[in-house]
């Protein structure tokens, strides 16, 4: 939804953005951030970053894990 909103106004819109979380032991998100990105639109960053925050992970084993994670977003034609 965050790059579908986006692209209404910027019908070509594509590109990469990664992003580093820890889920902590309770399986919350603890910390998140854009590490990379070549969308030309923060917007859609600012948007997945958000979303990231409130994501929940069963709890790990052995305590907290970091992930980094690419999102790749293109238009694929019909």
């Amino acid at each position: 939804a965050c790059y579908e909103r986006q692209l209404i106004t910027n019908p070509g819109l594509s590109g990469k953005i990664v992003f580093d979380w820890v889920i902590t032991p309770s399986g919350s998100v603890g910390m998140a951030r854009q590490v990379a990105s070549t969308m030309a639109s923060p917007a859609v960053a600012t948007c997945i970053l958000g979303l990231i925050r409130t994501w929940r992970f069963p709890q790990p084993v052995g305590g907290s894990v970091q992930v980094r994670y690419p999102f790749v977003f293109r238009v694929s034609g019909f």
